[in-house]
């Protein structure tokens, strides 16, 4: 059985607040297919190494559920092929965008203010920052 109970590192305590849960009409979290970690192929997808814009886990893994389904489907590599795919993005990814995004955005705010920074006092901000 693939179904197990919420790991605790999931919904940040939200399945302990019963407000929460009586407006979702649940009494317990539900059991689920939770993934924890998965192996992906940088250099075949070409997924280029860029610390300002990487993805995230969800779109790494909607990749490999897309190239599965197509070798799956029998399409030849190469092949003109289009995957369209929409989703939802919760909280929590917003907040690790933004921590990703952070550094950027310090370095074009203190160049736009024309603010000169050491290496260090600007890894100290942006750690500040995230924290």
């Amino acid at each position: 059985n693939t179904f197990r109970e919420l790991p605790t590192n999931r919904w940040k305590g939200i399945n302990n607040d019963t407000d929460v849960m009586n407006a979702l009409q649940l009494n317990k979290a539900p059991q689920g297919g939770y993934v924890e970690n998965f192996d992906i192929d940088f250099l075949r997808f070409k997924v280029p190494p860029n610390e300002q814009d990487c993805l995230i886990p969800q779109q790494l893994m909607m990749m490999k559920v897309a190239d599965n389904a197509a070798k799956d489907a029998g399409l030849k590599e190469g092949s003109n092929v289009a995957v369209l795919v929409a989703m939802g993005i919760e909280l929590e990814l917003h907040q690790y965008r933004g921590r990703v995004n952070l550094s950027t955005q310090i370095e074009e705010s203190l160049l736009q203010q024309g603010v000169t920074l050491s290496p260090e006092q600007r890894e100290t901000l942006t750690n500040i920052a995230k924290d």
